[in-house]
Order: structure tokens, then sequence, then C-alpha cells
């Protein structure tokens, strides 16, 4: 019956299926009690599959001249498949359904009632009920429908006053609504803000997490994004140059600009108050003093040369013309001074314009490292693009050397896997794939890892396995691990990115 059934099942559905065959095995035998076999774990679904939902009459019974229903209890029409005096109804059958939902006509002389649906839709997600009227018997199958996205890190913002640097991380296209993890570079959890959740018109979820961490975390970063009902995961790593937690304004720059702010406040006040109180030109000095010698001329003409004190309207007349006139010794003091005055204020002007010029080539220098910043993050921007693969959260790839000498895989299963025939593929910058196959027999324990080394890195421990004539991979920008079942499905990916300053 096996024979049968092996080309009826996926791959993967197949091996769930032999476990289910394998605890039959175990039932007490009850002869002449028929009961249907169904599934006690959830089947998991991604969007777009075609998936079986098991059902089997034990003991094995030519089930075809039976009437066998298929229905989704939540819904209205209930009916997912109905198979009645050997042909299906139709008439009842709910819409959504219609050519997507079928049986295996030809296996059920076995006893094999399975039911078959293509092309899964979120729609399809819910408790099925596989039921024979006639014999009063059913059992319950739960269908879960996934859909997961790679997420995507970006470098967000730099807290200059920190030291610190802002990470974003971003996903779209889940179902359900998955978990976000910021992991540092020991798999430690990294406190981060809330996560923004969206859900479109189709029904998927985009979820936006960001994180501020600094240098006390390590330079390796994980986004892991994890569905608990499914148990599928997707995680991206950054690596983050010490340089650019490096990045922020010396106090003495602040104290710079308060001083070239606080001059030209200064300057400003300057200005104004010379423009209220204009001073007398050099030239208006010097007619002052003409004008006095005139006047001491005009004096010596009117009295021959010598004083006439007892004249006295020849000395009010002298008086009244200079009474309001400063003396030549005053007047050239006052010259001296205001000379020195703008002396000085035409070096302390020229020295404010060296500093202005100072900080403005220092803020010039600033604007630069930050322009060169954003061109950094536009280029962080720029991600392998690959489609959504299958992930059953088996196997996790737990580190990737940023040196290329090793990768270090973790069984997350409650189950010992055995890896013969299974495959890592290394894609590097997007371009260049190497592949690792697992040719002799190996088991990976439950919580267990292996490390998988090249093989001339010489560092490799009892229990490692060495990549034979492979040499360390480098890589510049991206580096992404996928690890596939002998059946080509794929089980787990880690994918990692450089920020180069």
């Amino acid at each position: 019956m096996l024979h049968h059934l092996h080309g009826l099942f996926s791959k993967t559905q197949f091996g769930s299926f032999c476990v289910l065959v394998f605890h039959l095995s175990l039932l007490p035998s009850c002869r002449g009690q028929s009961q249907l076999i169904g599934q006690p774990q959830p089947i998991v679904a991604k969007l777009g599959d075609d998936i079986v939902l098991p059902c089997l009459l034990e003991p094995a019974t030519d089930s075809a001249g039976l009437t066998l229903e298929w229905s989704k209890p939540d819904m209205r029409p209930r009916f997912v498949f109905v198979w009645r005096e050997k042909e299906e109804l139709l008439d009842i059958k709910h819409p959504s359904y219609m050519g997507r939902a079928s049986m295996f006509i030809d296996e059920l002389k076995h006893g094999n009632i399975s039911l078959k649906i293509s092309k899964a839709k979120l729609s399809d997600e819910g408790r099925y009920r596989c039921f024979i009227p006639t014999l009063k018997i059913d059992t319950f199958v739960d269908l879960v429908v996934g859909v997961v996205s790679s997420p995507l890190i970006r470098l967000s913002g730099i807290d200059t006053s920190s030291s610190a640097v802002m990470l974003e991380c971003e996903s779209a296209g889940w179902y359900p609504e998955p978990e976000v993890l910021w992991l540092d570079a020991e798999g430690n959890i990294v406190s981060a803000g809330p996560t923004e959740t969206l859900r479109g018109p189709d029904g998927l979820y985009t979820v936006n997490s960001s994180v501020t961490v600094d240098n006390k975390h390590g330079n390796t970063f994980t986004c892991k994004l994890r569905q608990n009902k499914t148990n599928l995961t997707r995680e991206t790593q950054i690596h983050v140059q010490d340089d650019f937690f490096m990045v922020q304004l010396h106090p003495a720059v602040f104290i710079c600009i308060g001083l070239a702010v606080g001059m030209f406040a200064l300057l400003l006040s300057f200005v104004v108050w010379k423009l209220k109180n204009p001073r007398k030109t050099k030239k208006e000095h010097k007619d002052e003093i003409d004008e006095g010698q005139k006047l001491d001329s005009e004096v010596q003409s009117l009295t021959g040369g010598q004083s006439q004190t007892g004249n006295v309207p020849m000395e009010d007349l002298k008086k009244n013309k200079t009474k309001d006139k400063r003396s030549k010794k005053e007047l050239l003091e006052e010259l001296q001074k205001k000379t020195e005055a703008e002396n000085r204020l035409k070096t302390q002007m020229t020295k404010m314009k060296s500093d202005m010029e100072q900080k403005e080539k220092g803020m010039t220098e600033l604007e630069s490292n930050m322009n060169h910043l954003k061109e950094e993050n536009r280029k962080l921007q720029h991600v392998c693009s690959s489609s959504p693969t299958r992930t059953k959260g088996i196997i996790t790839v737990d580190e990737v050397d940023l040196k290329g000498e090793y990768v270090r895989l973790r069984n997350i299963s409650a189950e010992e896997k055995q890896l013969r025939n299974w495959k890592m593929v290394i894609q590097i910058d997007c371009k260049n794939d190497i592949t690792y196959m697992f040719h002799s027999p190996h088991t990976l324990k439950p919580g267990c890892s292996i490390t998988i080394w090249a093989s001339d890195s010489g560092c490799q421990k009892a229990g490692d396995l060495v990549w034979s004539n492979q040499d360390p991979w480098t890589f510049e920008s991206s580096i992404k691990v996928i690890i596939k079942s002998p059946y080509g499905e794929e089980m787990a990916m880690r994918e990692q990115q450089i920020i180069d300053p």
C-alpha cells in the first residue's frame, strides 16, 4: 500500500505519513472494528502548495462504494468533497474548493480516502473532518497555511551623542503574523522597541522593528522572524564595522560653534552701535585743527600779536569762538585713541573671520562625512533578491564564519536527523554558488550541532566535518547559506551582510 501512496504525497508529507503508519503499527489490533486514522499534528502548507490531508480506513477496506464526506465545520456550506454512489456530488460543494479539492479514486479500494487540496489559499486554514456516515466513524485534521519572506536589515541612523548605531529590520509577506527578535553576536536577545505590524488587503503581514545598539553588543547582529504556530523562521545577519560606532561630534566642536555664534552676535551689536553713533573721520579732525589755527591767527591779527587782556570785547570774542573747541593736544590724543581702537577692532575682525573659516571648514568636513554615511546606508539597501522558499524548523544555521572557514548547523527538532544526501549551498555576493554534499552517514541528535570546515583551516575538532578541496570562501558584501533536504526542500537559510565604512 505504501508503494501506491508514495506517488500521491509530496516528499515532506510522505515522511510524515511514514511516521503515521509506524504509529499505526503500534496500535492494538481490533479485528472487526473499523476506524479512521488522520494526522494528530497540524499539517503546515506554504501558500500556493498542493497539500494532502491524510485519512486512512483501518483495517484497510475497499471504500469506493461507501459515502465519504470531507467537510470544514466552521464554513457554510461546509462540504469540501462528498463521494456518494461512486461519484462526486458537486451541487453541495463549497465554491472556493471547485477544481481544487479531490480524492485519490484509485486508492479508495485500499482504504485511502485522503483529501488533496491544490494551490493552498489562506482561507483554507482550519479544521477538516473526514467522515463515513454508514460506519459512523470520523477523524479530524488541522491545516495551517503559512507564508514567509526574507527580512531586510538597513542602517537607519547614528546617535552621535552616545556613539550608537540604529538598525531597522523590515519584512513583507508573512502569514500568520511573525515574532521579531534581535540577537547579538553571542545569540543573546537585544532589547528593541515595539514591532510595527501592518496587514495588507491580501491578508499578509508586514513587520518593522528598530533597535539601537553599541559595540558592547559586538559587531554582528541578527534579525530573526519566527512563526510560533508553524515553526517557520527567516533570519538575516549584518556586520557593522567599528568606525560606525566612532562617528560622533567631539565636545570641542560644539564649543567652537558656540563661540562663533557669540562672536557673530557681538560683531552685529557693534555694527548697530556704530550706525547709531557715527564717529568723526581723520579729515573732520584735521578740519577742526585747521579751524583752531585759523581762529588763533584771527585773534593775533586783531590784537597785533599781543595779548590784550584789558580789551574785554576782544577777549570775549575769542572765548565765544573757542568755547566749544578742544585743544590740539586733546584732539590728537582722541584721534590716536580712536585709531588704536580701530586697529584692535580690525585685528579682532580678522581673527574672527579666520575662526569662522576654520569652523566652516570643519562643518563642511562633517557634512561630507554625513553624506558618506548616507551613501553607505543607500548601498546597504541593496540586498540579494530571492523567492520565498520552504523551511521546516528542523535544522538551523547557527553560525557562518566571516572569514569563510566554517559553517555550524544545529538540530532544533526533537528527533535525530540523518544528514546523508543533504546539501549545503553557499551563495557568495549573489553570484557564486558552492555546494557541499553530506555523502557519509551522519546522525545529528536533538539540540546538537555539527561544524563543516574548509579543508586548510586546521582548526577542526573531533566530530567536525572537513570540506575536501575547498578553500575558505571570501565575500565582499553578502553571503547566504541554504540547507536542503535530499528531496530538494529548503530546510534552513541564513544571510549575512557586511557594511564597509
